[in-house]
């Protein structure tokens, strides 16, 4: 996305994005990228259920704005295999798993599908969906 649509952070660090209301990701904002759009990857655009071509409701996202309840305390997680048809006959460990998900989760954003504790004090941005580079 480009930093006339959301300005970059003074640190440099990437800015959280609020899409839709409802789906919270992280973004660098570039000079080369034109206003208007923004580079989703075809995993974000499928977990969000966007197209292309879609229109999108953007805007900042303040992950401190709720205090404490903008923070999940804890969560379950379901595990399984994308193929239904892979079957493992040996259980894993619980504590491996753990590890697993916590290392390749760390910068991911969770944050409860309820649409009614987002605030929406921030302006918004409708930007189109581009290709990432």
């Amino acid at each position: 996305m480009s930093p006339q649509d959301i300005p970059p952070n003074p640190d440099g660090t990437a800015v959280l994005l609020l899409i839709n209301e409802m789906f919270v990701v992280s973004a660098r904002p570039i000079d080369v990228f034109q206003p208007g759009f923004i580079g989703l990857s075809e995993p974000q655009r499928s977990w969000m259920g966007v197209a292309l071509t879609d229109q999108l409701q953007v805007e900042p996202y303040d992950v401190f704005s709720k205090g404490n309840q903008g923070y999940i305390g804890s969560m379950d997680i379901e595990i399984g295999f994308a193929s239904t048809r892979k079957v493992v006959e040996t259980p894993y460990d619980q504590d491996d798993l753990a590890k697993a998900v916590t290392s390749v989760s760390d910068h991911v954003h969770w944050m409860p599908m309820d649409t009614n504790s987002i605030s929406r004090s921030s302006p918004t941005k409708s930007l189109l969906p581009g290709r990432s580079s």
